[in-house]
């Protein structure tokens, strides 16, 4: 099972909610999170940090409430050829959710929390 960390958002801020876990199995690679994944408010969208021990696929997305995905923000194997908006040649991850849908539209179904997977 990849490590999985949930975290919810409200307003650019941090916070838990009862679907926040974060996975105690590590991934088959044993892949783990060095910088937990974290959210702050960055002029009208939300920053979304993390820093994973290795190279690995990484999968990170916004869900609504319901758990259903509103938003993928990027997937990928992490290294130097990581594809965009990943940073290449980087364990170290920084990306930008403009709150809106995978459509371009103004994201509904709120409060939203972002799932960032890796392994």
């Amino acid at each position: 099972m990849p490590g999985v960390v949930r975290f919810g958002l409200s307003l650019g801020v941090l916070r838990r909610h009862r679907g926040w876990r974060e996975s105690a199995a590590p991934g088959p690679a044993d892949v783990t999170f060095k910088v937990r994944p974290g959210a702050v408010k960055a002029g009208d969208g939300l920053k979304i940090t993390f820093t994973v021990s290795e190279a690995a696929d990484v999968e990170v997305a916004v869900l609504d409430s319901a758990g259903g995905i509103v938003r993928h923000l990027a997937a990928g194997q992490l290294g130097d050829h990581a594809p965009a908006p990943l940073k290449k040649g980087s364990l170290a991850q920084e990306l930008t959710w403009d709150g809106k849908d995978d459509v371009g539209l103004a994201a509904a179904g709120g409060p939203f929390s972002v799932r960032v997977r890796a392994g």
